[in-house]
């Protein structure tokens, strides 16, 4: 799981709720060398509205341009910009404060369906 967000959480924390190997980065640039290194790596991004290099929408692009088969969930404290995040390609969308069982749980569900499934399953 590559997970984009301005306050680094440690990827110790992410792999103990999720059950995943987690890579955590700062920066749009960031994720997207890690992605373009290794496309194959990961089966999910993360990505935080507030990125450090403020972004957002430029990441789900580009993660799309370099991965289409990987899902995105996008999160953010302002729940206004969550029909944005979806127009814009994420195959989710949390409010925080979130709710980590069900975070988990659609998390786990965008990871193991096919791609054709993924925009069927919902977050909210």
């Amino acid at each position: 799981v590559l997970i984009l967000d301005m306050i680094v959480i440690q990827p110790a924390v992410w792999e103990a709720l999720m059950g995943y190997s987690c890579r955590v980065v700062a920066s749009v640039e960031e994720a997207v060398t890690e992605l373009a290194d290794q496309p194959d790596r990961y089966r999910l991004v993360v990505i935080d509205h507030q990125v450090q290099d403020g972004d957002w929408m430029k990441a789900i692009r580009q993660v799309r341009d370099l991965a289409p088969h990987l899902p995105v969930i996008v999160t953010s404290a302002d729940h206004r910009i969550q029909f944005t995040a979806y127009e814009r390609g994420a195959s989710g969308f949390f409010a925080k404060p979130f709710d980590w069982d069900r975070f988990i749980q659609i998390a786990h569900q965008l990871i193991l369906a096919p791609p054709k499934r993924r925009r069927e399953l919902h977050t909210s």
